[in-house]
């Protein structure tokens, strides 16, 4: 299946494991389980920051799309926590993800004309 593209490169990338099946016993002993499913990895992209821009007053999604707030904002009102898209990972090629939380927008910064302070999101692991 076709989806969209995560297209704002601007941010650092992190990722996390699931805990992993283990069971734990008293004492301090635990028991791994090989997973029956594919692994699903989190992955918490940082922002240094992403602008707003104007065009003749009027606030614009499309100008610098690949570093603009509200491009990123409109991308997660058509995918919200349900919808998949694909996210192209520095490692790991293209892999299809879907946000693991809500997107909150950031701040922006005192004089900053536009400018939004460092903030993360999280998405998720799809594998197909």
């Amino acid at each position: 299946m076709a989806y969209e593209t995560f297209d704002f490169p601007q941010h650092g990338v992190r990722h996390s494991y699931p805990e992993g099946d283990s069971i734990k016993f008293g004492g301090g002993y635990s028991f791994g389980v090989e997973p029956e499913t594919p692994i699903q990895r989190t992955f918490t992209l940082s922002f240094n920051a992403l602008s707003i821009y104007r065009v003749d007053g009027t606030l614009s999604a499309t100008i610098n799309a690949q570093s603009n707030l509200l491009a990123l904002d409109a991308f997660y009102a058509r995918h919200q926590l349900w919808k998949r898209f694909n996210y192209v990972h520095e490692l790991y090629g293209t892999l299809v993800c879907r946000f693991a939380e809500p997107f909150e927008l950031p701040k922006m910064r005192p004089g900053g004309l536009g400018v939004s302070t460092d903030f993360e999101l999280k998405i998720i692991e799809h594998p197909e």
